[in-house]
């Protein structure tokens, strides 16, 4: 029996922005988990726990047969970058700014600026070429973020500002994370494995700086729900999913795409 030799080309397309519009679904569930714990009662440094530690415990096994010697070749000072600029830290501005503005800012901000953030590294360390129709777009996105900020200084006030640029700073974090991968040639599964184990020491820290006694009077359902929709969805599915999806298609800039 022949194989059709034009269905990998139409297979390879679909592959990626399944993998686009999978990452982009698991964000807004993330999001829109995350607007909710706040509104419960969840601290960011909460929600930023779930996102991270139960991935870390599921991958702990694989990544100690793989050795903790150099992370199974990602090396120790590759991990701790990627978990800086993927892991926690990022993980807390982006729900640190629900405190301050509206769901629809994280959703709108975060991502906009993952994808500007993520033009600019392209053509900058990826040395990838930038077509002026995409230079156009990105112009598009930073006059709407404007007037995203302008509208959150007349309706909500200057504090308004500080939650739209916390999402700003993580959108930023995230592609430069994503570059990382590319520059590095790292596979984003391994890459979401290697963060979750290193940011295991989220543990102690949560312990020590915050204590569980939040958590655990918020009981055993809004948990389990951070527990999925954190851990599952917006951590490992999407930091999978939108790496991932530009590697089907060679010919577009890499980082940028989603």
């Amino acid at each position: 029996m022949k194989s059709d030799p034009a269905r990998p080309a139409i297979a390879a397309p679909a592959a990626g922005i399944a993998c686009g519009a999978g990452a982009a679904l698991f964000w807004a569930a993330g999001f829109v988990a995350a607007r909710h714990g706040i509104a419960v009662g969840f601290s960011p440094a909460d929600i930023v726990l779930h996102r991270f530690v139960w991935a870390g415990l599921v991958f702990l096994p694989f990544v100690a047969w793989q050795g903790f010697g150099d992370l199974g070749g990602v090396g120790w000072m590759k991990a701790v970058a990627l978990t800086l600029l993927g892991g926690p830290p990022f993980a807390f501005l982006s729900y640190a700014g629900f405190l301050f503005v509206p769901l629809a800012h994280g959703g709108v901000i975060q991502p906009s600026c993952a994808a500007l953030g993520g033009l600019a590294l392209a053509t900058l360390v990826l040395k990838e070429r930038l077509p002026a129709r995409r230079a156009a777009g990105a112009a598009v996105i930073v006059a709407g973020l404007a007037v995203i900020g302008g509208d959150a200084l007349a309706t909500i006030g200057a504090h308004g500002l500080i939650g739209d640029l916390s999402f700003a700073t993580a959108g930023l974090m995230f592609a430069s994370f994503a570059t990382l991968l590319r520059l590095w040639h790292i596979a984003p599964t391994r890459a979401v494995a290697v963060t979750s184990v290193v940011s295991l020491v989220d543990i102690a820290i949560h312990w020590f700086a915050f204590g569980f006694e939040r958590m655990i009077a918020l009981g055993l359902a809004e948990n389990l729900l951070q527990l999925a929709l954190q851990g599952a969805f917006a951590g490992a599915g999407a930091c999978c999913s939108a790496p991932a999806a530009p590697r089907y298609f060679p010919r577009w800039p890499r980082v940028s795409r989603f």
